[in-house]
């Protein structure tokens, strides 16, 4: 802890010489979807707004009810300096506490870049796996690595027990998000997990019709190798078919529709 102090103290320091306006760049240079929120008058120690670096560290998370504390550590994961996210965990930063402007958990956030080293930490200080973003759309890590398409942080959050079921808000579950931005590796070992490549989002989109669209015949082979339907309507009454854009890829849906 007495290495640790100084550093996010300096760091603090940082952000309230910045001033409000400034972006978080300036702190840890994340990017600005974790922007933090104008500083809190509390962590103006004199007049001059100096943040006195000889504070206990539990008196300057106090003050904004840990939230400052889950910034920071947030932000750490994100941009993956292990070194000071292990020192703010072992100061006794909670590992799940989401940053309170989007509800971004650490893991997620380390997910979300494919900080994969920082991923296994998280969990050995006991991050939930499943726990969702806490801005109500119900996002979890799974979902963040899947969409960015890192598969080694894919196997790792699979191995720690993450849910291939979940869905999001719009009922999207992780397989569809690494189709849709096509990273075949991630998808692979989603299905190999058992995810199903047949769960169709709130528009009754379904995996295959992203692949398809995308011309990705890599994807549409492996899911149809898993089981992937090829005659599921979404709601504006489209199937597999009528997103193929070559004759070759027509040639493959329609050898694997019960229709044809």
């Amino acid at each position: 802890r007495g290495q640790f102090m100084p550093t996010l103290r300096s760091l603090l320091d940082e952000h309230i010489a910045a001033g409000d306006e400034k972006p978080a760049a300036l702190v840890t240079g994340t990017t600005p979807k974790f922007a933090p929120k104008p500083r809190s008058a509390a962590l103006a120690d004199d007049e001059d707004g100096k943040f006195d670096v000889k504070q206990d560290f539990t008196q300057v998370v106090d003050c904004d009810g840990m939230a400052l504390a889950a910034r920071c550590l947030v932000r750490l994961c994100e941009n993956g300096n292990l070194t000071v996210a292990a020192e703010l965990l072992q100061a006794k930063a909670d590992v799940n506490m989401p940053e309170p402007d989007i509800g971004v958990t650490p893991l997620i956030a380390a997910a979300n870049a494919g900080h994969l080293d920082i991923c296994k930490y998280l969990f050995r200080k006991d991050a939930d796996v499943n726990s969702p973003v806490g801005d109500g759309t119900g996002r979890t890590a799974l979902h963040a690595a899947a969409q960015s398409g890192f598969a080694s942080v894919v196997q790792l959050l699979l191995e720690k027990g993450a849910d291939v079921k979940a869905v999001d808000l719009t009922k999207t579950h992780s397989l569809q998000l690494a189709v849709r931005h096509g990273h075949a590796g991630a998808a692979e070992l989603l299905l190999k997990a058992k995810a199903n490549p047949n769960s169709a989002d709130d528009q009754g989109q379904v995996a295959i019709n992203d692949a398809v669209a995308k011309d990705r015949f890599d994807l549409v082979t492996k899911l149809l190798e898993f089981g992937a339907l090829v005659n599921v309507r979404n709601m504006a009454g489209l199937e597999a078919i009528s997103f193929s854009r070559t004759p070759t890829m027509q040639a493959i849906i329609m050898k694997h529709d019960v229709n044809f």
